[in-house]
């Protein structure tokens, strides 16, 4: 099989999960991560994101600020301690240390260059670690931040991934989570073009089906659009005015365990 039909197989079994997440059959999608192999080129590793992280901007764009915002928002009178998973620049936790000194803040990224610069900050505690072996002890953090992470997990890990989130979060913890939306990803990879190295082709409904059978209940969702310019006049206009196209680039879910 040539490797643009290994691509299109995989992504039908993506848009399989997203079938079954939308008729609500949870044992269906829950078997299909167990068996298959990932047909793309995986290069999301320590190294890569040390080079990718050292110029990264992600700061300066509309909708970042405003995912930012919007989950310091939830964030103001948590107490207790805080994880950042995958935090990279550290944008979220350097204002999140501002605005509320009850939580204390840790992080965990694959990047070594991200961690030896998020140390500087004082009261940071990151280390380098995987996802997929949380350091820590479990019902340890109240918080648990995964922003625009589990899009570069293989469909064959991530349950993994899952299970370790939910071993680290308190009962009473909020896990917090954002994937990207909308980006064509399939066709992106077949044309060589897939600079942030997602492998997932993530829904709203196949994300929260994911949360579901993992153990977590999906509480509030915000959806954002990535507006390359002017983005707050058009985040204002997009809600009086549906205009043909617009589509959401991102989620962000706020989940507690079952």
């Amino acid at each position: 099989m040539s490797i643009v039909k290994n691509i299109r197989y995989y992504f039908l079994q993506e848009k399989l999960r997203d079938k079954f997440s939308r008729e609500n059959k949870l044992d269906e999608l829950n078997k299909t991560y167990y068996h298959g192999s990932l047909p793309i080129n995986n290069i999301n590793s320590g190294v890569y994101w040390d080079t990718m992280l050292a110029d990264y901007s992600i700061e300066q764009r509309g909708s970042e600020k405003d995912k930012i915002r919007t989950v310091l928002k939830c964030l103001k009178k948590v107490k207790g301690n805080y994880l950042g998973i995958g935090f990279g620049n550290a944008f979220l936790e350097k204002k999140v240390i501002k605005i509320n000194k009850h939580l204390k803040i840790f992080g965990i990224d694959i990047s070594r260059k991200s961690v030896i610069k998020a140390n500087k900050i004082q009261d940071f505690n990151m280390c380098k670690a995987s996802i997929y072996n949380i350091p820590f002890k479990s019902n340890y953090f109240s918080v648990v931040v995964a922003m625009e992470v589990f899009e570069h997990l293989s469909p064959f890990k991530v349950i993994k991934a899952y299970k370790e989130v939910y071993r680290v979060l308190k009962n009473d913890g909020v896990f917090i989570i954002s994937v990207p939306l909308n980006e064509d990803l399939e066709n992106m990879i077949i044309e060589d073009k897939n600079p942030n190295c997602h492998l997932r082709r993530y829904t709203p409904e196949l994300l929260k089906s994911e949360l579901l059978i993992n153990g977590f209940n999906c509480c509030r969702d915000n959806y954002f659009y990535a507006f390359k310019n002017l983005y707050l006049f058009k985040k204002i206009i997009s809600k009086y005015y549906k205009k043909r196209g617009w589509k959401y680039n991102s989620i962000i879910i706020f989940a507690n365990k079952i």
